[in-house]
């Protein structure tokens, strides 16, 4: 969350790539080409941003899925909300993986993932 920056959404990213928060009922918010904007992302953690008109809410301490997807390949693991910053305009959360199963399908993912950031 440190280091935060404004930027303009820009044009919406099709890139074949799926990487979205779940929420516990099953509805996601789109992260690559979505309402929302990966910020930072590395292989224990992760930052995103979502406009605050976006319902979809994520609490501090609450438990979410991420699910990642690039042609065949499809990779989902559990984060942890550590903490969320309301902004002007968006929410910042910054999310924690609390355990990975596939270690290579998730470093390929995070190697994939560094460009839209």
């Amino acid at each position: 969350i440190d280091g935060w920056k404004t930027e303009d959404p820009g044009q919406a990213v099709d890139s074949g790539i799926v990487f979205e928060i779940l929420a516990a009922n099953g509805k996601g918010i789109d992260l690559v080409g979505g309402v929302g904007r990966l910020v930072d992302l590395s292989a224990s953690e992760m930052s995103f941003a979502i406009p605050q008109e976006v319902a979809l809410k994520f609490v501090e301490g609450g438990g979410v899925t991420v699910r990642y997807q690039e042609g065949s390949l499809e990779h989902r693991l559990v984060g942890t909300v550590r903490r969320l910053a309301p902004g002007e305009g968006h929410f910042l959360y910054a999310l924690s993986f609390d355990s990975i199963d596939d270690e290579k399908a998730h470093l390929d993912a995070v190697e994939s993932l560094q460009r839209f950031c």
